[in-house]
């Protein structure tokens, strides 16, 4: 189950709010945690070790580095019952954990439009700042799912329900770097950034291209939440053909309890969100949420640059972008 995430357009397949961390609950981040600092010391030793080559699905790493030397096909779900089902084909556990895929497939057998019916919910799994690096991921409800921050680059996440599901339970840091989420069905999400309770940030390096979802790039914030967004310089994030490319959910922050969400773009950085089909930047928000668009390397249709106030009142702070005209195509 996961956060409620505009359920109608979405569908009826997502749980209520009360249940947006079941799926990886705050109790099972602590004992990942707990897991791989337990065995840090252990895993530690002169020099550095070659990396493991990941040959089986459902294989978890601590610490370590793997690669990818061929497609690896998780295969259908035997029995066909989705309580088998379980959470990762390949688990990275830990800042020094990373996968180099190589450019090398990780897929199951799973059916489309939601893929939620194979052996595993996720293709690769991230917790604790570990990496994924040249990584092909198909057929899983999420591509990557990433725990409490870490870093994807140079990877390529298609047919999946969600590309990127990103979920802070504690301070972290995502970054993102040259990596494509693109046709995930028209119905997922690109990338999708959950913070409920802590300080994220998510940051963009190189050229990321978030394409054909149904929501480019969503970002939840929960009550006392902060998500700092930063397009680095020189660095491009391309939300385009979906149908919201970015949407920025406060719908559980009360009056009192505030929400941040900064989105930076830095010098020579550009944010273009254009030919999407209902808004280019939305959100929806209550009276003590902040929004701030920052930098000047927007381009978007002014008009589809869209926040509104739920439940009356006015909002704390909400400065949208200047958008530079999108280009005709």
């Amino acid at each position: 189950m996961k956060f409620t995430i505009a359920p109608l357009l979405l569908s009826s397949v997502f749980a209520s709010k009360a249940g947006k961390l079941a799926k990886f609950p705050k109790a099972k981040a602590k004992a990942a945690k707990s897991a791989y600092y337990g065995s840090l010391s252990a895993s530690m030793s002169v020099g550095p070790e070659p990396p493991i080559t990941v040959t089986g699905c459902g294989e978890i790493f601590t610490n370590q580095k793997v690669v990818l030397t061929d497609n690896l096909n998780c295969g259908p779900l035997v029995g066909g019952d989705p309580q088998d089902q379980e959470d990762c084909a390949v688990t990275l556990n830990g800042p020094e954990a990373e996968i180099d895929c190589d450019d090398f497939k990780l897929s199951q057998v799973a059916t489309p439009p939601f893929y939620n019916g194979g052996p595993y919910q996720s293709g690769i799994c991230l917790i604790n700042g570990a990496k994924a690096t040249n990584c092909n991921v198909k057929k899983f409800v999420d591509g990557i799912y990433v725990t409490d921050g870490g870093e994807v680059r140079s990877s390529f996440l298609t047919s999946n329900w969600f590309g990127i599901y990103a979920v802070f339970t504690e301070d972290g840091t995502l970054t993102i770097e040259d990596t494509d989420a693109k046709s995930n069905v028209n119905r997922g999400l690109g990338i999708g950034v959950f913070v409920d309770g802590v300080n994220a940030q998510l940051i963009v390096k190189g050229n990321v291209n978030i394409n054909s979802n149904i929501i480019g790039m969503y970002s939840f914030l929960g009550a006392n939440t902060k998500l700092d967004i930063a397009v680095l310089n020189d660095a491009t994030l391309n939300l385009e053909q979906n149908r919201y490319g970015f949407f920025a959910d406060f719908e559980d922050v009360d009056v009192v309890s505030g929400a941040e969400l900064n989105v930076e773009v830095k010098e020579n950085g550009t944010l273009e969100s254009c030919g999407n089909i209902v808004y280019d930047i939305y959100g929806k928000v209550k009276a003590s949420a902040t929004a701030t668009f920052s930098g000047t390397g927007y381009t978007c249709d002014q008009a589809k640059v869209v926040f509104i106030v739920l439940g009356g009142g006015t909002v704390g702070t909400v400065v949208l972008p200047n958008c530079q005209v999108c280009p005709s195509n």
